[in-house]
């Protein structure tokens, strides 16, 4: 036995040692090579790791002979062999200085080709770590380079554990064309402590391929103490396939800025950290992501955000970061760019993640400064926004497109406390402003909550300077910021128009209480949110008091039609003809139609377009008019005669006619023209009074001359007056001249004159003075001489007066209306048209000779005779009356009302009939009122239906119903009719007692009922409720013995005497046996007819189940013994029918059993 433990022991023993030295040793393979391939190289060194396995971790060391840069660069022509499992590159233990600022010690380089080159790649692997190498590639992603290839540094596919840098050990990576590392579909990547895009010699930047990362989960970009430098921007993309979260932090980067966490460059712009979430399926959720940014510093935002979410599910959360300034936040990074101040720091776009940018702790939370915008959300529900610190943002702090997003606003701000509005129970951050422009919300100072309406106030613990800015949160969601807003999504603008001043209106201000309006020179036009009763002009809106926010200048347009000329082309006319102006136009800035016309001097209008043309010489306005009738005038433009005469009254000289004698003169006019010219000069009355260029030897008056040339039309001067030297004038513009009628003498009145002494009135040719006074009174027909005189002048003027001969009327066709005899309803009218002279007055005088009317048509006249006077045109009335005419009166009127008919037993309604009217006009109208007065029915209804109990009143008025000016002549009186509701005299119904031989169903049946009468059923002559009631009086009753009923008719809630009936059953009815046993035992071998009077039977038949007669007796003397032509039936179920001498028949079944 122990011999046998002694083997066993030395048999572990080997087992042991030869299963130790099969296992896998870690190894460190060193590069001492750089030439691309070959011993010593990084190619061999990657081989050997491979082959090496992947049990324990193995190591690529540097240790390349020539120190310098160029020594320590490998130049990779090829794709180097794939990383294995387990496998750590470490440049930085090449001996030798770092690589200019950077921690590399070894240099990958590769050259632009036009063959694509992944220097270095891993599939399936895990555990790679890649420390102190300095990826460079000269390809330039920046450039236009159609036949460069496409070149990547690193590709990881598929592998765990992918570290690349670290705090002292960092990577650098320059080119690449158009990726520079790629990883896809791996978990658990480090990045950190590397510097991307920038070269390692100075603070300059290289354009450089970016950072793709899809599919990867637990990603670490930068951690902390370790963060990466990105001049170059990296991608991280997401799907849905994954069943669990995807985990993404952040940490301590600086993206687009140097190591010293204050350098920038100029150029540079653009997204240096995109967040996507592709789902595999267009409609699934987004993907599921825990995503932490956190210390990252920030700066030259692109046009869509330094950082940009999209398309992503689950949680982010940023805070502590810088965005825009340095870390002390005291640097304006992002001023130091090509667009000083531009871009968004924060892009959320179609994002279903509970976002939270900030904390609640303020220290934690960002900061965001020098932006365009600081944060620009759209499609995103759920943003947290928490205390932290904007400053110089130029347009919005927090840009949210969610129409849904929780609302808050400043009510009151006083040097006290600040108050306002917003969601029921929300958390109410309080911040001062900064001191740019824009008013961002720089510091917080405190919170507040809002109670159940949204009501919130601060109270401030010492005084502040700035503006004061809130906003709330509620949930996982915050609202905007309550900076002064200028709302201009509703603007109204109206622009100046005729009659209508300027004005701007619709705008929204929110926030602030303090606002104006500034013209382009900064003239303040208005302090009123709506500018109104302004001119045409830009005008700015000024909102807020610390710090400001403007709108952009608006527009108030002069919609007046606005008239241009530059094209103006005028056209002289030619002989005074075939003038034209063209090339003026008028347009409005609306677009309006215009419509044109020119008017010349004496605003006659001689054209309706833009252009005139065919006109003469003169002066010519434009006026273009809108279609609301504004109006705007151009001129006037003048033309002249091309080659017609041509007539100057520059010099001419008028002498005065002395003493109204005839030595004027009018000299001094020049006339130039082509040929020969002719001259005439003519007076008011168009009389030729000379034909040479100079007028002489004419007296007081107003004279024009026309000079005509060739072929050209003549010209003329407008009239010139030769006014009188001490002569007397008679001023006769308000004179009348009345003639001699036949009842009135003539005369001559309303002359004066301003320089006579004397007036002389004297018929023609006499001597006889008639009147010394201005005017001639009664006076004859004739021909009369009035003389006036001065000093020194005398003049004489002839005046004729006419003899008006008087009309003979004849009687007018005339139509008349007849009056009532109470009162004055006739009337006459006159049909003069056909009339040979129409009279200018009338007078109508009754039978007392009273005047009753003025006119052709005389109206409110009682019955009588009447007669008319007329006055013709020369005023004077006839002697005697043209005609006579009589007026009869209307008949009075005779009225039979018409009989009532009361309601009975609360049956229907009640009714009136129509009255027997006669008389009168004829034509009638029926006044229905009820008892308190109201009208009831159209006054055209004779008569009434449909009435209820109560009292109704008619009066009749003989009067056109279509006519309501219409005065009644004759009324009825009001005749009063009651409607009554009482009880009828109701017939007893008619029935008969009825015998039947059965019990069961019977019917009771009224004679000769009324068929929609309600019948009543009782059991006894004086019961109080019917047992039955039925419509044309027919019952069912069930009946098992004789009794009597009492039957009644109703009518409404009437009722009558109840009628006895009674039905007798017959002794025939009883339960006959429905089976018999017919087996010769002499009990109940036949079927039996017991409890039934055979004495009433007539027939008795027996059928089968086919219908088949088995059995049939008159009478029943011989009783069914179950045989059928002396044969037995068989056993079964036969029915039968008996046929009684009264009643009904009797049917039933009856069983054979043998």
């Amino acid at each position: 036995m122990h011999l046998n433990f002694m083997y066993a022991r030395i048999f572990i023993l080997f087992l042991c040692i030869i299963t130790f030295s099969t296992v896998a040793r870690a190894d460190t393979f060193t590069v001492t090579s750089n030439a691309d391939s070959g011993p010593g190289t990084l190619r061999e060194a990657l081989t050997l790791a491979a082959a090496n396995g992947s049990t324990v971790k193995d190591y690529i060391y540097f240790n390349l002979p020539d120190l310098t840069e160029g020594g320590r660069t490998i130049t990779v022509n090829t794709q180097l062999p794939q990383i294995s499992s387990n496998v750590e590159i470490d440049g930085t233990t090449q001996p030798g200085p770092k690589i200019g600022l950077s921690d590399s010690k070894i240099t990958l380089r590769s050259l632009r080709s036009q063959t694509a080159l992944t220097v270095l790649t891993a599939d399936g692997a895990n555990n790679i770590s890649i420390y102190g190498v300095f990826f460079s590639d000269s390809t330039n992603p920046c450039l236009s380079d159609p036949d460069g290839a496409v070149k990547t540094g690193i590709s990881i596919k598929n592998c765990s554990y992918f570290t690349f840098g670290e705090a002292g050990r960092g990577n650098i990576v320059n080119g690449y064309k158009y990726t520079a590392i790629g990883i896809e579909s791996s978990n658990h990547i480090v990045l950190a402590g590397n510097i991307f895009g920038v070269l390692p010699y100075s603070y300059e930047s290289v354009c450089s391929g970016g950072i793709s990362i899809k599919k990867s989960n637990f990603v670490d970009v930068g951690k902390t103490g370790q963060g990466n430098i990105f001049f170059s921007g990296i991608g991280i993309e997401f799907d849905n396939t994954n069943s669990s979260q995807y985990v993404v932090n952040v940490i301590d980067n600086n993206f687009a800025v140097m190591a010293d966490g204050k350098t920038t460059l100029h150029s540079g712009d653009g997204t240096y950290l995109q967040l996507i979430g592709s789902p595999a399926n267009p409609s699934s959720p987004f993907p599921n992501a825990l995503i932490n940014i956190q210390g990252n510093l920030i700066s030259h935002f692109g046009q869509f955000g330094g950082i940009v979410f999209t398309h992503i599910g689950g949680k982010i959360l940023i805070k502590h970061n810088w965005f825009g300034t340095d870390r002390t936040a005291t640097q304006p990074l992002n001023m130091r760019r090509a667009h000083p101040g531009d871009g968004y720091a924060l892009y959320f776009n179609d994002v279903a993640a509970d976002i939270t940018v900030g904390d609640i702790d303020p220290a934690m939370a960002n900061k965001i400064s020098y932006a365009y915008d600081g944060i620009l959300a759209s499609n995103v529900q759920n943003l947290l926004l928490l205390r932290n610190s904007f400053k110089c943002i130029g347009y919005k702090d927090y840009l949210s497109y969610d129409p849904t997003l929780p609302k808050i606003v400043v009510t009151k701000a006083t040097s006290q406390f600040i108050s306002g509005k917003t969601e029921p129970m929300s958390l109410v951050d309080v911040f001062t402003s900064d001191d740019c422009v824009n008013c961002s919300p720089q510091t917080y100072i405190g919170s507040t909550n809002a109670d159940a309406a949204g009501n919130w106030t601060y109270t401030f613990s010492q005084p502040y300077a700035q503006s004061i800015i809130a906003n709330a949160h509620i949930g996982k969601r915050s609202t905007n910021f309550t900076k002064p807003e200028i709302d201009v999504s509703h603007i109204n603008i109206t622009y100046f128009d005729c009659g209508v001043s300027g004005k701007i209106s619709g705008i929204v201000v929110n926030n602030t209480q303090d606002l104006k309006w500034v013209d382009q020179q900064g003239n303040v036009v208005s302090t009123n949110l709506i500018l109104e009763g302004v001119p045409p002009g830009r005008y700015k809106l000024i909102v807020g008091k610390y710090c400001t926010v403007e709108s952009e200048f608006l527009t108030i347009g002069d919609s007046r039609p606005q008239i241009i000329d530059w094209s103006k082309n005028l056209i002289n006319p030619s002989c005074g003809s075939g003038g034209a102006i063209k090339g003026i136009f008028a347009y409005t800035i609306d677009s309006k139609p215009i419509t044109y016309r020119w008017v010349d001097q004496n605003l006659v209008i001689v054209g309706n377009t833009a252009d005139l043309s065919g006109v003469g010489p003169g002066k010519y306005t434009m006026i273009a008019t809108t279609p609301s009738g504004c109006e705007s005038q151009y001129g006037p433009v003048i033309i002249v005669n091309a080659d017609a005469p041509v007539i100057n009254t520059t010099n001419k000289q008028i002498q005065k006619a002395t003493c109204d004698n005839y030595n004027g003169a009018i000299t001094g006019i020049t006339a130039t023209g082509n040929g020969t010219l002719t001259y005439k000069w003519t007076n008011e009355q168009d009389q030729l009074v000379g034909g040479d260029l100079d007028l002489m030897g004419v007296g007081p008056g107003k004279y024009k001359l026309t000079v005509t040339s060739g072929a050209c039309s003549p010209v003329a001067t407008d009239f010139i007056e030769i006014s009188s030297i001490n002569g007397v004038s008679l001023n006769t513009t308000n004179v009348i001249v009345r003639s001699q009628t036949a009842c009135a003498m003539g005369q001559i009145t309303g002359l004066s004159s301003p320089d006579a002494t004397s007036f002389t009135w004297r018929r023609k040719n006499s001597t006889d003075i008639l009147s010394s006074s201005a005017n001639l009174l009664n006076v004859p027909a004739g021909e009369y001489e009035l003389t006036i005189a001065n000093a020194a002048c005398t003049k004489a003027i002839p005046f004729s007066i006419a003899y008006l001969p008087p009309v003979n009327f004849s009687a007018f066709p005339y139509t008349s209306i007849k009056s009532c005899q109470a009162f004055g309803t006739g009337s006459i009218v006159l049909n003069t048209s056909n009339a040979a002279s129409q009279p200018i007055a009338y007078r109508w005088v009754n039978q007392l000779g009273q005047n009753v009317g003025f006119d052709k048509k005389v109206t409110n006249l009682p019955a009588g005779r009447y007669k008319l006077f007329a006055t013709d045109y020369t005023g004077c009335e006839t002697s005697s009356p043209i005609q006579e005419v009589i007026i009869d009166p209307i008949p009075a009127m005779d009225v039979i009302f018409g009989a009532k008919h009361d309601i009975y037993c609360g049956v229907g309604k009640g009714s009136i009939d129509a009255p027997v009217v006669s008389g009168g006009r004829g034509s009638y109208i029926y006044i229905w009122k009820d008892a308190s007065g109201n009208a009831i029915a159209p006054q055209t209804k004779s008569s009434l239906t449909d009435l209820a109990p109560g009292y109704y009143s008619l009066e009749v008025l003989d009067k056109d119903p279509l006519n309501a000016a219409e005065i009644a002549c004759n009324s009825s009186g009001v005749f009063t009719y009651r409607i009554e509701e009482s009880n009828a005299q109701v017939p007893a119904p008619v029935i008969n007692d009825k015998e039947i031989n059965y019990k069961g169903n019977t019917i009771l049946a009224v004679e000769n009922p009324y068929t929609t009468a309600i019948y009543r059923l009782y059991d006894s002559d004086t019961a109080a409720t019917p047992i039955d009631e039925q419509q044309g009086g027919k019952f069912s009753v069930n009946v098992s013995e004789t009794r009597s009923y009492w039957v009644g008719l109703t009518y409404g809630s009437c009722e009558s005497a109840r009628t006895k009936v009674t039905i007798k059953l017959l002794k025939s009815t009883g339960l006959l046996p429905n089976a018999f046993t017919p087996n010769g035992d002499g009990i109940n071998d036949t079927w039996m007819l017991a409890n039934m009077d055979i004495n009433i039977i007539n027939t008795v038949k027996v059928f089968n189940r086919n219908g088949q007669a088995v059995f049939e007796s008159r009478g029943y003397t011989i009783p069914f013994d179950g045989n059928y032509n002396g044969k037995q039936l068989a056993a079964g179920v036969y029915y039968y029918i008996i046929d009684l001498k009264k009643g009904k028949p009797l049917s039933g079944h009856v069983t054979i059993i043998r």
